[in-house]
């Protein structure tokens, strides 16, 4: 059994993980926000190209981030069914009679399945942020092109 200390520390870390990958989230939304409201007049130009590359890489950004919380919550969904399952209160393993084997393959199970999820969230994760500061990249990349084309010749 965890402590009360270990649970809490647990509880303000997975707080902590949310409010990165929502912090993400409302960073690349608003990047598209400034983007679009930058070139609201512009006409199209080869030289935007830089500013579509941030424009479409935070959008991909936003998916990702996505993807990842989406992941995270199907972890958390099969270890909650993995706990209830140990606990003997799950559907398929009342089904199944609480036989001590069918709960410990199911645990067992639950566990592979909660491990790629959680695997599959991380990477969503990294690409999230990897992807935020490529589009960043991009956007600075553009604005000094922009600052180059104001120069007089």
């Amino acid at each position: 059994m965890t402590s009360p200390s270990r649970t809490e520390v647990y509880k303000q870390f997975q707080t902590g993980q949310e409010k990165y990958v929502y912090f993400l989230l409302a960073a690349s939304a608003s990047a598209i926000g400034l983007a679009v409201q930058q070139t609201r007049v512009a006409a199209l130009g080869w030289s935007q190209l830089p500013l579509a590359a941030a424009v479409v890489l935070w959008g991909v950004s936003f998916y990702a981030g996505c993807r990842g919380r989406s992941y995270t919550l199907s972890a958390l969904y099969t270890n909650f069914g993995m706990l209830t399952a140990q606990d003997g209160a799950h559907p398929i393993v009342q089904q199944l009679g609480n036989h001590p084997d069918a709960i410990r393959i199911f645990t067992e199970e639950s566990h592979k399945i909660m491990e790629r999820q959680s695997n599959a969230a991380g990477f969503w994760t990294i690409l999230q942020f990897r992807l935020l500061i490529c589009g960043a990249m991009f956007y600075l990349a553009w604005h000094v092109l922009e600052m180059v084309r104001r120069v007089p010749c």
